[in-house]
């Protein structure tokens, strides 16, 4: 698979996702109005906030769904790499687009007072995107030499 198809398939994806949870959520992110259960998680520098019994069950199913590559394929570590890559990079991917799409926000509310379930920015940008797109990348560059 070419590095170019790869990206443009983890945009196309990532685009679809966030259309998908403007749907679902609307104007109220982080599954503020869905009934939900929730619950605190604090990874110091990384993420403070809730993980939501949506978001579990939905990235759950996105990560088995990836892995299902596996029921025709035997495993290795660098499909395995490469599989976490499409998923760390789609997500800091798809949750930018959720704030650029959706009708209630734009790019004038993405900041830390518009966006309080984003408790940790770092240079105007939610600090997970800082960890998680650059281990994706490094993820994919490491399964290419696997």
């Amino acid at each position: 698979m070419s590095h170019v198809a790869f990206f443009i398939f983890v945009l196309v994806a990532s685009f679809f996702w966030a259309m998908m949870e403007i749907q679902i959520e609307g104007k109220d992110g982080w599954a503020a109005a869905l009934p939900t259960w929730r619950y605190k998680i604090y990874l110091k520098y990384i993420w403070e906030r809730e993980i939501t019994g949506y978001h579990f069950f939905l990235m759950s199913f996105i990560l088995v769904l990836l892995h299902s590559v596996f029921i025709f394929f035997p495993w290795t570590i660098g499909i395995e790499f490469r599989i976490l890559a499409f998923f760390l990079i789609l997500g800091v991917i798809e949750d930018f687009l959720w704030f650029i799409l959706n009708p209630a926000f734009g790019l004038k509310k993405f900041n830390r007072i518009e966006v309080p379930w984003h408790s940790m920015w770092f240079l105007g940008i939610p600090t997970f995107y800082w960890v998680f797109l650059p281990l994706g990348f490094f993820l994919y560059s490491i399964s290419l030499t696997l």
